[in-house]
């Protein structure tokens, strides 16, 4: 059924097209023997042949100008006839034979014409064709370019919207600039910026008269020259870091102020960042902190001066342990100086025994000095001095002075001292301070205890890469854990006869060197109080 509907549908304008050229071909045919009737029409009427002739081959030309070579041709026919027709004897097709150039000529002239307007149609309906076809081209051509001239004039005029709207934010940008470095001209604070690469790209003008500079001379990597010798390579080293990690830049040191004099500053600097996350501007400050840093060296003279007065009270009550502990050896020197004697006195010296007491006399004498040389250190008023240390050796090195009261109050003494330690940076004699300080406490804490056990453990062992960890625990009467906030508060103690300064002055040194301590109440009693040091980089061999 569909291919039927499909050839119906396909005939009903071929059965049109059919009759539209039936008609067409008819009609053109019938207009060639219209042309040629009408022309004998008219020379009938006018009675002469060459005039009727002439009106044929224009019968001719009009037959084939409208109907074309073949409309022609029949009109040409036509006119042969009529022409013979015409010819003596007239009213007959029979011609005389003197006629038959004339009528040769005609025949030509007919054909000659045909052919003629035939070429001069086609011609003209070529010309005609090329000249729509042109037409057609033109008003394409010109469609086209009024579209594509509508295109350019939209898009010229997008691009124009483009070009004022950047330059708009271009301007705001540059108003923006302009307001904010006014704005760190009228802030009273030292404000400078960077680019993405850390060159100085602008100073505020309170930075350029502190320096005693010019934008300049500051413009670039100028700032290295107004850093305090000591500082460039740090700096230089951390401002590099911040720069190309993208991190917050933070650091201390001495600038060279336009009088020629060093003051501290804390310059600190933030990345600026576009949309997609790059860093476009460095926006820093320098603070003055030349006040606080006095402030913290008369804060830490006032803590040494306050640490040696600690350490000399603590000697005062180790006194008798120390007495102790040198009375041992002086007493031991005195023995093997008698012995030495008596081993010479001899009718026959015992030079053997007698070198052999000498060089005990010579161990205890050392021993003797050793602990003099110690309790000497410890009450030396010198300046903080971070060095690297084995915190293994430090332990035992106090311990040897306290061993003696530990001994006198019947403490068991426990030493967990880790094997993996690594060293730490500190100062020597406020690190032993702290120790000291801390097994005291715990060795007062157990003499108060009357019944029960008398333990003390000392120890030390890594928590961390990069971490260790010191503590004391001892068996003794403990604290309140209500009051163990209070703990480490200035002039605040637990002891009749304590000053209170013990482990707060601990606590400063401990946090001095980047630790932490803190008490711990130990479930079964007694206390426990330990400390973390930052154990020392490869670097600060």
């Amino acid at each position: 059924m569909n291919q039927g509907g499909c050839i119906r549908g396909l005939g009903e304008p071929l059965r049109k097209s059919s009759t539209n050229w039936m008609r067409s071909t008819l009609t053109r045919y019938t207009l060639a023997i219209v042309f040629v009737a009408a022309a004998l029409l008219v020379a009938l009427l006018l009675q002469r042949l060459m005039e009727a002739a002439t009106l044929l081959l224009v019968a001719i030309m009009a037959a084939t100008w409208f109907g074309g070579l073949g409309p022609g041709l029949l009109a040409g026919l036509l006119a042969a006839l009529a022409v013979a027709y015409r010819l003596p004897p007239p009213d007959s097709f029979k011609v005389d034979i003197k006629d038959i150039p004339r009528l040769l000529f005609f025949l030509v002239a007919a054909l000659f014409i045909s052919w003629v307007s035939t070429t001069r149609r086609k011609a003209e309906d070529s010309l005609k064709k090329a000249r729509d076809e042109v037409e057609q081209a033109n008003e394409s051509l010109e469609r086209q370019v009024a579209e594509r001239t509508a295109q350019l004039t939209r898009q010229n005029m997008q691009l124009v919207q483009e070009v004022t709207e950047r330059k708009l934010a271009e301007e705001k940008v540059q108003e923006n600039e302009r307001e904010l470095r006014l704005l760190t001209e009228v802030i009273p604070q030292q404000i400078w910026s960077a680019l993405p690469d850390g060159s100085i790209e602008h100073c505020n003008q309170r930075v350029l008269t502190y320096l005693g500079r010019t934008m300049e001379e500051m413009r670039g990597f100028g700032f290295v020259e107004v850093l305090h010798p000591d500082d460039r390579d740090r700096i230089l080293k951390e401002w590099q870091e911040a720069v190309s990690q993208g991190t917050v830049f933070d650091v201390e040191a001495r600038h060279l102020g336009g009088d020629g004099q060093y003051r501290w500053f804390l310059a600190r600097a933030l990345p600026v960042r576009n949309a997609e996350g790059d860093i476009v501007k460095w926006y820093g400050t320098n603070t003055d902190i030349e006040d606080r840093k006095q402030a913290e060296q008369a804060l830490l003279k006032a803590q040494t001066e306050l640490a040696h007065l600690s350490r000399a009270l603590t000697m005062g009550e180790l006194a008798a342990s120390i007495a102790h502990e040198v009375n041992q050896p002086l007493s031991a020197v005195v023995t093997n100086a008698n012995a030495c004697l008596r081993w010479l006195a001899g009718d026959t010296p015992n030079l053997g025994e007698a070198c052999d007491a000498a060089k005990r006399i010579v161990r205890d004498g050392n021993r003797a000095a050793e602990v003099i040389r110690k309790i000497r250190t410890l009450l030396k008023k010198v300046p903080t001095q971070m060095v690297r240390l084995d915190v293994n050796e430090l332990i035992r090195e106090v311990m040897d002075l306290a061993r003696s009261q530990i001994a006198l109050n019947r403490v068991a003494l426990r030493m967990r001292l880790g094997t993996d330690v690594p060293s730490v940076l500190g100062d020597r004699v406020q690190l032993q301070q702290v120790v000291l300080n801390l097994i005291m406490n715990s060795v007062e804490a157990i003499g108060a205890v009357r019944d029960g056990p008398r333990d003390l453990e000392v120890g030390s062992r890594r928590t961390a890469p990069d971490e260790v960890l010191v503590w004391v625990r001892d068996s003794g009467v403990g604290f309140d854990p209500a009051n163990q906030d209070k703990l480490f508060d200035a002039f605040y103690t637990t002891k009749p006869g304590g000053m209170g300064m013990g482990l707060s002055i601990s606590q400063s040194v401990i946090e001095a060197h980047g630790g932490k301590l803190r008490a711990i109440a130990n479930d079964e009693g007694g206390a426990s109080f330990q400390f973390t040091l930052a154990a020392a980089k490869e670097s600060a061999r």
